[in-house]
């Protein structure tokens, strides 16, 4: 009997110690786990921000970098109707591609001083980019109303006709802006095409000359005198 409860006694000291150890094996797992896998989010999460900041991140727009912009929008928060570095603001934001907060600036200017010729055409350029032919022509026309001398806006103008369709003008545009800058091969360029459309095929082959004597590369040029080849045959 004595033997019997002594194995009985060992036998559970013996189970005792395996349960025990088996639960202790079971919390180093469990330990384990946790931290194998606190481990992974945290490698996850690294990788995600550094995905995040090298692909998708962008500044808030509120926030520029370029010095000049942060110097302009500090002058004009305790000047709100200075002109000049309003306009300025708007070029440096153009030229910085954010042409949204450039035609706000030109807004602006225009809003205290509506015949600003700057503000106009560079308003119309933004217009023209944004293939808003109808606001474009209006801004590049009150230049012209108000200073005829003015003869930049005439090349847009034409340019913007001719989309619209409206030759005659395009040309008559055209012709006024070839005649004082007879050395750039832009207008000539344009004035070709608008005679092209138009049906006047022999000024349209002049043209496309001129600017060939200009740029010897324009392979647009080219293009329009082998249409036209091909036309008169």
């Amino acid at each position: 009997m004595q033997l019997e409860e002594d194995f009985l006694e060992e036998m559970d000291i013996r189970e005792t110690v395996c349960v025990r150890r088996i639960c202790m094996e079971r919390k180093i797992k469990l330990k384990t786990a946790v931290i194998i896998t606190l481990f992974t989010f945290v490698i996850l999460g690294t990788i995600g921000m550094v995905i995040g900041f090298t692909f998708f991140w962008r500044p808030d727009d509120s926030v520029n970098s370029d010095p000049n912009v942060q110097t302009l929008v500090s002058a004009l928060s305790e000047n709100p109707k200075d002109i000049n570095q309003r306009i300025e603001l708007g070029h440096a934001y153009l030229k910085s591609g954010k042409t949204d907060e450039a035609k706000n600036q030109f807004d602006q200017v225009l809003a205290i001083e509506p015949q600003n010729l700057t503000a106009l055409y560079n308003r119309g350029i933004i217009f023209q980019k944004q293939q808003q032919v109808d606001a474009a022509i209006e801004d590049f026309t009150k230049i012209i109303k108000a200073d005829p001398r003015q003869v930049d806006p005439t090349l847009n103008l034409g340019q913007l006709y001719t989309e619209r369709g409206n030759y005659e003008e395009a040309i008559r545009n055209l012709k006024t802006y070839v005649s004082a800058y007879a050395l750039f091969s832009s207008g000539h360029m344009a004035l070709a095409k608008a005679y092209e459309l138009n049906g006047l095929l022999k000024e349209a082959g002049g043209e496309y000359k001129e600017v060939l004597k200009l740029d010897p590369s324009s392979q647009e040029a080219k293009d329009g005198m082998v249409r036209l080849e091909k036309g008169n045959k």
